[in-house]
């Protein structure tokens, strides 16, 4: 019997999360679901864990790896997949039991190439659910590029167009287009945004269902809640593979703007970074990396081509302030 979903789940040092997760995943009423646990290399049992899911259960599939990141343990969950759709989720979260029929359903009612859904955020007893900024439920190939392509570069103020985030735990893809695409390992910095533009490049029809199916679980130790060294170094390189596509692909050249406004967004959070309490450098190489990322050439770029029209206040100011070249106030501010 064919395989209807393969699901990849990247695992890490999960022993407290997996189960959890795992559970959702075979509480599905989707029939045919393949469920690919990648143990990247864990310190823990979470192996251990992975190996007795697949033992009871012959739709789990267990492997372990050395050490690699998640990119690497989703590219090794690719090479294993063989359902129809491929779908992903991470160790710490948990799907609704319909999820991957209604998004399958979904996807094979409109011949779409991806299906994507909403989400809820839950932090401790509180659940947040995100919703997508569509009003339709298929969007053909000549309005993939605007709603989605250019949405994931980043926003578009003046249209009205937000970042819609990279998230890949929300969609289902085709495996034929994605069967010869990878998650980068170079960065582990918006690896999944890049993998979805190029999905979303690939795609005839995408289908949407605007509904909050997967629960993202906020953990205290994520991205946006610790010091990393050589932050911007690896967004720098993000936002370089993003422009390379924008030339690549001849997009339309709003999608400048929405590239602009990225490094907008991308520059904030870099200088956050380095004023977090715990960040490990001193004043001296705080200033020094201030100055790398205010005299970077896309923040000049975005500087001198950006339009402020329908922008948010805070970031009229931080434009206006960056024309001025007032750096000290800037830093000051954020």
């Amino acid at each position: 019997m064919s395989v209807k979903v393969s699901v990849i789940v990247p695992v890490y040092n999960a022993k407290d999360n997996i189960s959890r997760c795992v559970n959702s995943l075979l509480a599905q009423t989707l029939d045919d679901i393949q469920i690919i646990l990648v143990d990247d290399g864990s310190k823990d049992n979470s192996f251990e864990i992975c190996k007795s899911f697949a033992e009871k259960d012959k739709r789990v599939t267990a492997i372990t790896k050395l050490n690699g990141g998640v990119s690497s343990a989703r590219n090794e969950g690719l090479r294993h997949a063989v359902g129809e759709y491929i779908g992903f989720v991470d160790s710490d979260d948990f799907v609704n039991k319909d999820m991957f029929e209604m998004l399958f359903n979904k996807a094979k009612l409109n011949l779409a190439d991806i299906c994507i859904c909403g989400y809820n955020t839950v932090n401790g007893d509180n659940i947040s659910p995100h919703l997508l900024p569509y009003d339709k439920d298929v969007y053909e190939k000549d309005e993939i590029t605007d709603n989605f392509v250019l949405s994931l570069i980043g926003a578009d103020y003046k249209n009205k167009k937000e970042n819609i985030g990279g998230f890949v735990w929300r969609n289902i893809y085709k495996s034929d287009i994605v069967k010869d695409l990878t998650f980068s390992e170079k960065t582990s910095i918006m690896e999944d945004t890049l993998f979805n533009i190029n999905a979303y490049l690939k795609a005839d029809r995408v289908a949407v269902i605007n509904k909050a199916l997967i629960n993202y679980v906020y953990e205290q130790g994520s991205l946006t809640n610790h010091y990393r060294r050589n932050f911007w170094k690896e967004i720098y390189e993000v936002l370089k593979v993003k422009k390379e596509i924008i030339k690549r692909e001849n997009l339309p050249k709003k999608a400048y703007v929405c590239f602009y406004n990225e490094v907008i967004d991308c520059l904030v959070f870099a200088v956050k970074n380095i004023k977090r309490s715990d960040c490990t450098l001193n004043k001296s190489e705080k200033d020094k990396e201030f100055k790398n990322i205010i005299s970077s050439d896309f923040a000049l770029e975005a500087k001198r081509n950006l339009k402020t029209s329908g922008m948010p206040l805070k970031k009229k100011l931080l434009i206006f302030l960056m024309k001025l070249n007032l750096n000290k106030i800037i830093f000051a501010l954020m």
